[in-house]
């Protein structure tokens, strides 16, 4: 395993915490249409990887979290999922990543968000 292999996507938004609507949580927001925000958790306990969501949005409280392992993405036979990259920038915390080369359009960039959502376990506070 890499150092950073296990991933997490905060959930703030109780409706993406639903099994239809768990792929939201996975789609880019404007202003950046082709970048996800995520945070690397490999060797870190529970304790440290629910305050570094905490830390996240300040203005609300945390409904979940998606984790998912990068190599599952990175080695994926869907050609979509094989264009991300992960760019470990640590900008606003030291384990904070981008995923990076969504598609850009809705359609394609809701297709990567499904993939993902698929590779993803939810995990309850």
């Amino acid at each position: 395993m890499s150092a950073i292999d296990w991933l997490s996507r905060y959930v703030f938004d109780k409706r993406q915490l639903r099994e239809n609507d768990r792929y939201s949580a996975f789609m880019p927001r404007d202003p950046y249409p082709n970048v996800l925000s995520v945070f690397n958790i490999a060797k870190l306990n529970e304790e440290t990887i629910w305050s570094i969501g905490e830390g996240v949005n300040a203005n609300k409280s945390i409904k979940g979290r998606y984790d998912f392992q990068w190599t599952v993405v990175s080695t994926h036979e869907d050609a979509l999922l094989n264009q991300l990259t992960l760019n470990a920038d640590g900008i606003g915390h030291p384990n904070h990543c981008n995923i990076e080369n969504y598609p850009g359009d809705i359609e394609s960039n809701t297709l990567v968000a499904l993939a993902l959502a698929k590779t993803s376990n939810l995990i309850k506070p």
